[in-house]
């Protein structure tokens, strides 16, 4: 007899034979047959028990036993109606319990909560899910090594790889950099807190060179980080290493810094200003708002330029709120009477209708940018798009020409010879998004400075007859053929063999990401 006079659970498997069963998917389900029936019932102590209750054939004196016997040491959790499926094991329940955990940033508290506990209890009693400890300690271990060696399966046969950076500070106000690689599926790859250390261009250097060796630098095609100056002389510590690493800037951080700049001319740092306004009074009455009508407005965020589109559009989204609410008597004597006239009048709305027109196009870009989908070799093209959007709008000339001015301005501090040989090499441009000179003044001087002068030689034969689409290029097929396939894939497929040197120049500039957002996040 066990602890406290309860039988033991051999007391209730006596009652049985073991059989094993085969579905049809050829999964052996562990099983027992009653010695009274002969009916078998899959092995869990909690179903042979409630098998005899009700076994007709089972002897009534031996019934009464049975209500004392609990299972003990169960460790196998399932409480299907579907007999036939198999138990869980509990040592694969935490791992994914613990997965869940790590992959949402909830605290490892919450699974000692009681209402945690008594919602476990509910759904399966015979499981204990693991404490805090558990998961901050060997469960986290143990999935750790899992990760890791699944990354270095992928990392063995991975090349063209990007190495995304971001410095940033976490919840608790520390100073991190993260790294991710883009294999071209961003894969988080670490951490690095970095504390009181300064992000100078030798630490930010060495932080990547380490990452790079370890991987192998055959591996990696470039690298990208945000504009920041440590950032950007960090890169050419690294090409003096590896003169083939594609260092570039984050495009999505310079569109942010564009529109900073745009924030700075008189006509939209005077809206901007009126905005701010309007959002601040009626945030600061949101006890009366809440009272008067279903208003919501966006506080614009400094770091994030592009959320001062998101402020524009919930003003304008709220207008008749916003005029219903100025003219009823608890908001008309608090609001200033220049603001009350601002919000009724018709010229705020005229002109915060044109800003938000003329914004759209700029945070589109940074979307764009951001996506996991955007290619190098499209930026170009995409810059040039703003550019044409600014002419199209109805706005003054010489707002116009300021803005034109900036747009060149930070193209040129993004722009590495890397993008314009993406759009030439990406047969979906052939080069279309580039000026005349493009090719003898950036693309060629960016050959003879990476490689010898017999590859650089090649190289530039090989594209003056992808250029002009003869010889080996001539075929239309081939050209319609880009269509239905990546560009790495178009040119893999078609000019590996004849081509080797051309096709890796391709597949590098094709296979970097154009921002560095994926390192921005935890």
């Amino acid at each position: 007899m066990s602890r406290g006079g309860r039988p033991p659970l051999e007391d209730v498997r006596k009652h049985f034979e073991k059989v094993t069963k085969v579905d049809g998917r050829g999964r052996k389900t562990p099983r027992q047959k009653c010695n009274y029936c002969e009916n078998d019932i899959v092995d869990l102590i909690d179903r042979l028990k409630k098998h005899l209750m009700k076994c007709k054939s089972f002897p009534e004196d031996l019934k009464g036993s049975l209500s004392f016997i609990m299972s003990k040491n169960q460790t196998s959790i399932s409480d299907s109606t579907n007999p036939e499926e198999q138990p869980l094991d509990k040592m694969d329940a935490d791992k994914k319990l613990a997965r869940f955990f790590y992959s949402t940033g909830i605290p490892f508290t919450v699974v000692e909560n009681p209402y945690w506990l008594e919602f476990i209890k509910a759904i399966q009693p015979a499981y204990i899910s693991p404490n805090r400890r558990n998961l901050a300690n060997n469960l986290l271990d143990a999935e750790y090594q899992v990760e890791r060696q699944d990354l270095n399966t992928i990392l063995e046969q991975a090349s063209n790889i990007t190495l995304a950076s971001d410095g940033r500070s976490n919840i608790r106000r520390e100073s991190v950099l993260n790294f991710v690689l883009c294999l071209p599926k961003p894969v988080f790859y670490g951490t690095k807190y970095t504390g009181v250390e300064s992000h100078t261009a030798e630490f930010i250097y060495c932080e990547f060179k380490s990452i790079i060796e370890v991987i192998g630098p055959s591996k990696f095609a470039g690298v990208i980080t945000d504009n920041a100056s440590a950032m950007r002389a960090a890169w050419g510590l690294l090409n003096k290493d590896y003169p083939q690493l594609i260092c570039l800037g984050c495009n999505a951080h310079i569109g942010n810094l564009l529109i900073k700049d745009i924030l700075k001319l008189d006509w939209v740092e005077g809206l901007m200003t009126q905005v701010k306004q309007i959002i601040n009074f009626f945030h600061a009455e949101a006890i009366l708002l809440d009272q008067l009508n279903a208003i919501t407005l966006v506080q614009p965020v400094d770091t994030r330029r592009r959320t001062c589109l998101d402020a524009i559009q919930s003003i304008l989204k709220n207008k008749l709120g916003l005029q219903m609410s100025v003219v009823q008597p608890e908001i008309n004597s608090r609001i200033p009477q220049d603001l009350r006239d601002l919000i009724l009048g018709n010229s705020l709305w005229e002109n915060l209708d044109a800003l938000s027109s003329f914004l759209t196009p700029f945070v589109r870009l940074i979307h764009l940018f951001e996506s996991d989908t955007s290619l190098l070799s499209g930026v170009y093209n995409e810059w040039q798009n703003l550019s044409n959007s600014v002419n199209m709008q109805k706005l003054d000339l010489d707002f116009k020409m300021k803005v034109y001015d900036l747009i060149n301005q930070w193209f040129k501090y993004a722009s590495h010879p890397a993008m314009a040989i993406a759009n030439l090499l990406d047969p979906n441009f052939c080069g279309k998004s580039l000026e005349p000179d493009d090719f003898e003044k950036i693309i060629l001087p960016y050959l003879g400075k990476v490689y010898t002068f017999e590859n650089a030689a090649h190289i530039y034969g090989v594209m003056q007859k992808y250029i002009a689409k003869t010889d080996e290029f001539s075929g239309a097929l081939l050209w319609a053929s880009a269509k239905y396939s990546s560009p790495i894939g178009w040119w893999k497929s078609n000019f590996t063999y004849k081509f080797p040197i051309v096709v890796e120049l391709a597949c590098r500039v094709l296979s970097i990401p154009t921002s560095s957002a994926t390192a921005m996040h935890d």
